[in-house]
Parts: structure tokens; sequence; C-alpha cells
């Protein structure tokens, strides 16, 4: 059984991505998280196999708003540390930060289409199938 953690900030996309998982794994259990701070707590309970988050959560909120804050915070986790990271965005302009201080697996440029998403999930499954 697969465990992937979301987050999303807008339920509807959240939902969205939530299906397309599900139609490509067939086993797995999808957590979403809407903030940083639900994501962290979900990550204390169960361990993920895969991350998909995306980077900016609320701009109007101050804190608690950036996708590659939490990104960092679990790849200082052991058993994160490894764990792919997909980044789903409005704002290609973070790609370099995302990149480079998490290393993420994969990037998704919102508006993406169901085809993009398959395609990247199923390149993190063989990725992950040539780690074991």
């Amino acid at each position: 059984m697969m465990n992937i953690l979301i987050l999303e900030d807008n339920l509807e996309q959240a939902k969205l991505l939530e299906q397309i998982v599900k139609e490509t794994y067939n086993e797995v259990t999808i957590y979403i998280a809407s903030n940083i701070s639900d994501a962290e707590e979900l990550t204390t309970q169960y361990t993920f196999d895969l991350f998909i988050l995306d980077i900016i959560l609320n701009p109007s909120e101050a804190h608690d708003n950036n996708g590659i804050d939490f990104a960092s915070y679990i790849r200082k986790e052991d058993h994160d540390s490894h764990t792919p990271i997909i980044f789903i965005t409005s704002y290609p302009e973070h790609m370099q930060s995302a990149i480079n201080d998490t290393h993420c697996y994969s990037f998704i440029i919102k508006p993406y289409n169901a085809d993009t998403v398959v395609r990247t999930l199923m390149d993190v499954a063989d990725y992950s199938d040539s780690e074991t």
C-alpha cells in the first residue's frame, strides 16, 4: 500500500489530483492537507511514499504558505530525506529553489492536464522501483 500526501490549499485542485492518483495507482491511500501545519501533523502519524506539494499556499497569508518550506522540513527527517517530491505550481520562477534546496523529483506547471500528472507519477514509480 502506497501513502501519498497532497499539500494543496485549493480543495478542487486537491480532489482532482486525488482522483488522478487513484486512477494511476491500484493500492494507494491519499492524505490531503491544505496548510503546512496539517501536513507536518500528518508526517508525524504516517510514513509517505510520495509528496505532491503546491509551492504557494494561500498567498494572502504571510505565514504557512510555502510548499518549499515544507519540503525542507521533511528533508530533515531521516525517513523522508529521499522520499520523492513533485511540486505543482503556477509560479515556475520557484523551480530553481525547489530543485536545488529540496531535491524534488519533478515539477508540474499549472494549469496541467491529467496526462501530464499520470506521466509524472509513472516516472516516479519507475524511479522508486529502480531504487529498491
